[in-house]
This record gives structure tokens, C-alpha cells and sequence, in this order.
């Protein structure tokens, strides 16, 4: 592959990202996802980190999200933007 000829170019606004690693009572996540017809979608993971974000007045946009089941619990890895006055 030759790459050669793209360009890239930084936008202002910067961002920032940080990564949120939840771990949550697998019967908390399903229930507050109860509307979603499989919450284990990217969809609902990242609907999830959205309301849990919303709760806590966290000011961040999700990104990608990762998910991993685990008996009793979900575990999630999310990608979260914030932004920034200067880019790095």
C-alpha cells in the first residue's frame, strides 16, 4: 500500500481521550438497557456509558466501546472525548 499521497490535517476543537473501564452487576446493565432487544450490541454499550456519563454530569462524548462478560458481571472499556483548549 502506498500512503504517500494522503494529507492530514488537525481540526480545532482538540480533543482529549480517556478511557473508562467500568465494571457493573450484569442485572444493573440489563435493566437499564431492558428496552434494547440485545444490550450486549455496541449500540447498548455505548447507550450505557452514555446514561452512566449523564448521571454523573461527566461533560464526555463515547467513542468505542468494548465489552466482556464475566458471570455476575460487565465489564466495559470505553473510549471516552473530551475537549480540550490545545492540541497535543
Amino acid at each position: 500500500m502506498d500512503f504517500s499521497r494522503v494529507t492530514e490535517k488537525t481540526k480545532e476543537p482538540y480533543f482529549t481521550v480517556k478511557h473508562k473501564l467500568l465494571c457493573v452487576p450484569r442485572a444493573d446493565y440489563e435493566t437499564i438497557l431492558k428496552s434494547y432487544l440485545d444490550p450486549y450490541t455496541e449500540e447498548g454499550v455505548q447507550e450505557f456509558v452514555s446514561k452512566y456519563l449523564a448521571a454523573k454530569n461527566d461533560p464526555g462524548i463515547v467513542g468505542l466501546v468494548g465489552l466482556e462478560r464475566k458471570e455476575e458481571q460487565v465489564l466495559i472499556d470505553a473510549a471516552v472525548r473530551y475537549n480540550t483548549e490545545e492540541g497535543t
